[in-house]
């Protein structure tokens, strides 16, 4: 595939470079969505590409399988030779913030509802009331109570096993002949699972309403839909489950440093993003802007509680100084305009440490300009990733999708402007014109001829000086 691409942007496929969808790609992907409904478009998954602009993060051999030992691949000593098409790269969207913080009353009571399973492990009834107002009240009570009331687990297992739709208005009657029809045939009782579910004599002759059992599952039921990704409330759903990972990171990270929680939220900054289609309700990348390295952030992958806790650490080691680390400066040097990223003060000096796309400066404070001032320490938290084989992405890029650049600390300090300060830029990269270029890009592509003659893939490509005295990365 590199031959369609060209061995410049082959070699940018690596960790730290950004990975920026074209406008003629995005703009075709938006009018595929727009006939979509809501669920549809979550599900296809375009709305991850739309003006995507991933940060590479990991690049790694991609673990061989069993089947693997007798290929003819193997060499002499019997270990199959690395197939650098079969490389994973791992990316996350700077483009993809995703606020947490609107919240609709009443959502916590009802998604605990759902999530529907008690602290200590016990097995929990629920007896719940939806008022006319909105509100729900609910009831727990342990094993040795409450006969006649069922699980949610289990009422929304069986509308699951048997495949049937239920309203939340469901007629008692209608409900009462689904019963009927579930107990004509005890081989189809086991076959579909449903006997072991359906309420018995004990539990009709107790204190629930004839049909409110089936009608309460009808309703949990119905709620998962809701919070399914085909569901109005989807997104509703999400941002609570993703509020609730953030609140226990900023609980854990008050018990490690012995403060109270009001002190982490007064350091840290979370910002939330949905990093891209893969696993999007687990923590795939925590970022810790600031970070006095060659980046000015540093990483941790699955981690939101060690990444919080360095994000504090920051905080705390320039909360006197008048510039948080992370925030972005701007100098003039000879006439040449430098935009970077304060991550350190030498109080011994009076000199910032300031990491840029050309290296790492220190200045004092009257030889700069401030252009974002941080009062926080900053951390950004992705949701699920971005994969893809080498081989994959090399395909996509020869079709004219993606651009290729290295990224700038000034896109992670400051990532919502990242894909139209880098798209503005002209730094942006594409493979040339070939046979596997698709129709609808020629056009848009037509110049990269000039681009590649002009010496600017070159630039884009060139790394930046390294960092005197780099600190261990973590």
């Amino acid at each position: 595939m590199s031959s369609f691409t060209g061995p410049e942007i082959a070699a940018c496929i690596d960790e730290d470079f950004l990975l920026v969808s074209h406008a003629a790609f995005s703009a075709r992907l938006r009018e595929k969505t727009q006939e979509m409904s809501a669920g549809l478009r979550r599900i296809c998954g375009y709305e991850h590409w739309i003006d995507g602009t991933y940060l590479i993060t990991r690049v790694s051999e991609r673990e061989g399988s069993d089947d693997d030992e007798g290929d003819d691949g193997a060499n002499e000593s019997g270990s199959r030779e690395h197939d650098a098409g079969e490389d994973l790269i791992i990316a996350v969207n700077l483009n993809g913030r995703n606020d947490i913080g609107e919240v609709v009353r009443g959502e916590s009571r009802l998604f605990e509802l759902v999530d529907g399973a008690a602290d200590d492990g016990r097995r929990v009834r629920t007896r719940f009331v939806l008022h006319e107002d909105g509100t729900i009240e609910a009831n727990e009570e342990g094993d040795e109570a409450s006969e006649g009331v069922r699980e949610p687990e289990e009422a929304a297992m069986e509308n699951e096993e048997d495949g049937s739709e239920h309203d939340a208005g469901d007629s008692e009657e209608g409900n009462e002949e689904n019963e009927e029809e579930a107990g004509d045939s005890d081989d189809e009782e086991e076959n579909e699972g449903e006997e072991e579910d359906a309420p018995s004599e004990d539990e009709e002759e107790g204190d629930a309403p004839p049909g409110a059992r089936r009608r309460r599952g009808s309703l949990m039921s119905h709620l998962r839909q809701l919070l399914s990704p085909f569901g109005p409330i989807y997104e509703v759903y999400q941002r609570y489950r993703r509020r609730c990972i953030i609140a226990e990171a900023y609980e854990a990270t008050s018990h490690h440093f012995e403060v109270d929680i009001d002190t982490v939220q007064s350091a840290v900054e979370v910002e939330t993003f949905t990093g891209g289609p893969c696993d999007v309700d687990s923590v795939a990348l925590c970022i810790v802007v600031g970070y006095d390295n060659e980046r000015a952030y540093a990483k941790y992958e699955f981690d939101l509680h060690a990444g919080m806790r360095e994000a504090y650490k920051v905080h705390s080691a320039m909360k006197k100084c008048e510039l948080q680390a992370g925030s972005v400066v701007k100098t003039i040097d000879e006439g040449r305009q430098r935009i970077g990223v304060i991550t350190k003060f030498d109080e011994e000096t009076q000199l910032w440490r300031i990491t840029t796309s050309d290296g790492v400066l220190s200045r004092k404070i009257s030889e700069m300009e401030v252009v974002q001032k941080a009062r926080t320490t900053k951390l950004l938290v992705f949701f699920g990733d971005a994969r893809w084989s080498r081989a994959q992405l090399l395909g996509e890029i020869a079709r004219g999708h993606w651009g290729l650049a290295k990224s700038d600390p000034i896109d992670v300090a400051n990532p919502h402007d990242s894909y139209r300060r880098v798209v503005d830029s002209g730094s942006l990269v594409f493979a040339p014109l070939s046979e596997m270029t698709e129709e609808f890009m020629r056009n848009a592509l037509g110049e990269m001829n000039r681009i590649r003659s002009s010496g600017q893939l070159e630039r884009a490509i060139s790394p930046a000086p390294a960092m005197p005295n780099q600190p261990r990365e973590r």
